[in-house]
């Protein structure tokens, strides 16, 4: 459905990406943004994307290791190496120039969203801060969030957040209570907890995959795209 495409950076340079775009005529006129994991613009992300573009939405998925990891690639099979050098502050710059070039293929008046895996849903999050980002988020197993709560009085964008009960990749102790506890009172997120669930509960490619989770996480998404974008 979708296509390898590069874009233009907010730096002048070209970022390689999957995209996919409504059928004609099935477009509902906004746009998602689809934050990779920490694996890359995976199968599974390129499916994600795919399902966005039916659901009539245009929807990218950015190569956030563009910069560090091998030219060409999508998918790594090293990613932690890559990100210890990963720049927080360009990826969601990145994601940013994601978000403009959606808004060039749509219409003036057309919302744009970002959902994030991983390190992806970090991003999604922290993107809720930048002025010139987008206009929601939705966050699943976000890692490394509990470092950055406090952003949280400036990602003024309506969020949507998914936490797992289990997660091995917490860099902080009690990080699930940190940030259940600190983004419980926020006035535009939505927080949700996954009992029993794990880290990938959402990749039909992980071994943590659990599909009551996933189906239940991704129709409260929906309903908060529909509600924040559509109306």
């Amino acid at each position: 459905m979708g296509e390898f495409l590069s874009i233009q950076t907010r730096d002048g340079r070209e970022m390689p990406c999957y995209a996919a775009m409504p059928e004609k005529g099935d477009g509902n006129g906004h746009g998602i943004v689809v934050a990779m994991t920490i694996a890359g613009v995976t199968r599974e992300m390129r499916d994600m994307t795919d399902c966005y573009a039916a659901l009539g939405y245009a929807a990218i998925a950015p190569n956030l290791f563009w910069r560090i990891g091998e030219p060409g690639s999508m998918e790594y099979n090293e990613p932690r190496v890559l990100l210890q050098t990963f720049d927080d502050p360009t990826g969601i710059q990145d994601l940013g120039a994601a978000a403009d070039y959606l808004r060039d293929k749509l219409p003036s008046a057309a919302k744009i969203g970002s959902v994030g895996w991983c390190m992806g849903g970090r991003l999604a999050y922290l993107s809720g801060a930048d002025s010139q980002g987008v206009d929601a988020g939705a966050a699943l197993y976000p890692t490394w969030i509990e470092t950055v709560l406090d952003m949280k009085d400036k990602v003024r964008r309506p969020m949507s957040i998914h936490m797992p009960e289990h997660e091995p990749f917490a860099k902080l102790p009690d990080a699930l209570n940190m940030v259940m506890i600190g983004l419980r009172n926020q006035r535009n997120v939505e927080l949700f907890l996954y009992p029993g669930a794990g880290h990938g509960f959402d990749n039909w490619g992980h071994k943590a995959f659990d599909r009551a989770a996933s189906r239940l996480a991704n129709m409260r998404i929906g309903r908060f795209f529909d509600n924040v974008l559509l109306k």
